[in-house]
């Protein structure tokens, strides 16, 4: 197990592809390296960008409508999250993600298009999916699929927050990574922090 702090992430995003979809929400929390006690928590909601591509599908999933003048109003432009998000953040920590290299993806191309220097949010990396996946092959974890939804029945654990909010999913998630720690405990050969 790592020493660095770990910083629970997921985003909202208008679809798939991040050269053509956007980040419209991110949250995270920071935590010591046992991922116990949280140290500070983050969450923006983010304005669509010019040129912004947004699948219908996508926002079906999060419930959001980020073409509505009610949230260009209410909420930040995404440089001035970036920034923000990039101060807030240590020196060194280890991501921890459910589809790590999604939300990586998106907020590496939100940093290249707004020409901003990025956090190193690929340095160290766990994605919690990759590790439920590993586990069920191995037959160490009995769920039906990897999802968050599946590994949060699995383990009983509810959230105040709803899902599919980016909020509420790292709060979600916080709840899972200590079940599938414990599982990875069994198994040394599955350690997925890289």
């Amino acid at each position: 197990m790592t020493s660095l702090p770990l910083v629970f992430l997921d985003t909202e995003t208008t679809g798939l592809d991040a050269n053509r979809h956007q980040v419209i929400e991110l949250a995270a929390a920071l935590t010591d390296a046992t991922g116990a006690v949280v140290t500070k928590r983050a969450c923006s909601r983010i304005r669509l960008e010019p040129g912004a591509v947004v699948d219908a599908r996508a926002l079906e999933v999060n419930g959001y409508d980020p073409r509505s003048a009610a949230w260009e109003a209410a909420y930040y432009p995404m440089a001035e999250v970036l920034q923000k998000f990039a101060a807030w953040l240590p020196a060194e920590f280890v991501v921890v993600a459910h589809g790590a290299s999604f939300d990586t993806r998106f907020l590496m191309a939100a940093y290249a298009r707004a020409r901003i220097p990025p956090p190193p949010l690929t340095a160290h990396t766990m994605c919690t999916s990759t590790l439920a996946q590993r586990l069920k092959a191995r037959g160490v974890l009995d769920v039906e699929r990897a999802t968050l939804d599946h590994l949060c029945e699995r383990f009983g654990v509810t959230a105040t927050r709803r899902a599919h909010t980016a909020a509420g999913d790292v709060t979600r998630l916080m709840g899972v990574y200590p079940h599938l720690r414990a599982l990875e405990a069994r198994e040394p050969q599955l350690r997925m922090v890289r």
